[in-house]
């Protein structure tokens, strides 16, 4: 069922060798026809599509998309954006902070957000505390760090932006602890569940959305949606900061649905589908055999790496491991310039994924963290062992050039 033959199924370059699903996500051909045909409807009848179809469309999706994460109860708290990132920005944004509150985040933010995040506290006067989290940390340390943390907060308001599972690092947090410790101190707890759809069950996801006040996940990267497709559920609590960064017809409207739908001329295509995603899922076998072979298979990859290139090891292990998506620390010798040319000052990582791609013909993510070299692997349904061999001979010949 699933493997390297699943990669005629997907939008893919047969050449290239991807570890790097969770940056992106993976479209299935059935998907990208269903999109075709969407994008050739709306051309051909752009006003019905647009004072009609797609509201359908969009009322349809959301539902999909709730009933697929566990809240079908909870459509009317929820819209679906295009990425996490937009959604953050408009909580932040509508969000009414007092001078001296404070917001609360972790040493592993996703890059994207630091600069938000600094940019409110300054333009608020707010205090920002900065939990220190490492990648050797477990469960129990984390729980202790977040408790020691929120005690030194001060302000009226304290807000909570937590990651479930942090991006860079691989890194799963015991989410439904934290949130415990924050709601403790009558904390506003925002969860960035970007890597979340696809990789935990979803009667996990739905009690986690229940405990916390904001919720925002990405749909495209882990359930094989078109890379656009996102969820914003807000409690009823705090539906009055759940508002549109974008000021336009439906801003005032009583429901986030109304509220999101129409913000000027866009498509919103990627957002219509959720439906023939799951479709999909449900072919391949449905959530919990494409988990158990995700799973089973990125462990495979991670443990013949680690075998074959000394000095290589996983640097993220037990509980706080993410289902599908592994951080491995890399030798000193992998840590040399490629020899490419560049028209901007690029750092490492980013150096290093240009050349694998260009030389190697492989998509693979190389992060730093706490002055570390690591390589991210993030696997699906269509890899297998031999991505992993793939990879190894590549290092070899890249230490050797």
């Amino acid at each position: 069922m699933f493997g390297k033959h699943l990669k005629d199924v997907f939008c893919d370059d047969e050449q290239i060798t991807f570890l790097n699903h969770g940056s992106y996500g993976k479209v299935p051909l059935v998907v990208e026809t269903s999109q075709i045909e969407l994008f050739k409807f709306s051309n051909r009848l752009s006003s019905k599509f647009a004072y009609e179809t797609s509201i359908e469309l969009l009322k349809e999706n959301l539902e999909a998309t709730c009933e697929m994460i566990g809240i079908p109860d909870l459509v009317e708290n929820a819209a679906l954006i295009n990425n996490v990132t937009s959604g953050v920005n408009s909580i932040f944004r509508n969000f009414i902070f007092e001078e001296g509150d404070t917001i609360i985040t972790t040493s592993m933010l996703y890059g994207a957000y630091p600069t938000l995040v600094d940019q409110v506290c300054d333009e608020n006067k707010l205090n920002h505390l900065k939990i220190d989290i490492r990648i050797d940390d477990n469960i129990n340390d984390m729980i202790d760090k977040f408790k020691e943390g929120v005690a030194k907060s001060s302000g009226k308001q304290v807000f909570a932006f937590v990651e479930w599972i942090a991006s860079s690092p691989a890194l799963l947090y015991p989410i439904e602890e934290i949130i415990d410790v924050l709601h403790e101190k009558d904390c506003t707890v925002m969860i960035d569940a970007a890597h979340v759809p696809g990789q935990i069950p979803k009667t996990t996801i739905s009690k986690i959305i229940r405990k916390s006040d904001i919720f925002v996940a990405d749909i495209h990267k882990w359930s094989f949606c078109v890379r656009g497709c996102a969820i914003l559920v807000v409690s009823k609590t705090y539906s009055k900061y759940f508002y549109p960064n974008i000021v336009s017809w439906h801003y005032n409207d009583s429901t986030p649905f109304s509220r999101f739908h129409t913000l000027g001329t866009e498509d919103r295509l990627e957002r219509f589908s959720v439906i023939a995603a799951r479709k999909f899922m449900e072919s391949i076998g449905g959530f919990d055999e494409i988990h158990k072979y995700c799973c089973k298979i990125v462990s495979e990859i991670v443990e013949y790496i680690i075998d074959n290139i000394p000095e290589s090891k996983l640097a993220v292990q037990g509980k706080t491991t993410a289902p599908y998506m592994r951080l491995i620390s890399l030798p000193p010798a992998f840590s040399k310039l490629p020899k490419t040319q560049s028209l901007i000052d690029e750092g490492l990582p980013l150096r290093l994924m240009k050349h694998f791609q260009s030389v190697y013909k492989m998509d693979l993510l190389f992060v730093t963290i706490e002055g570390e070299l690591f390589l991210r692997i993030s696997g699906s349904v269509y890899n297998s062992i031999d991505d992993a061999i793939a990879f190894v001979n590549a290092y070899y010949k890249y230490i050797n050039q």
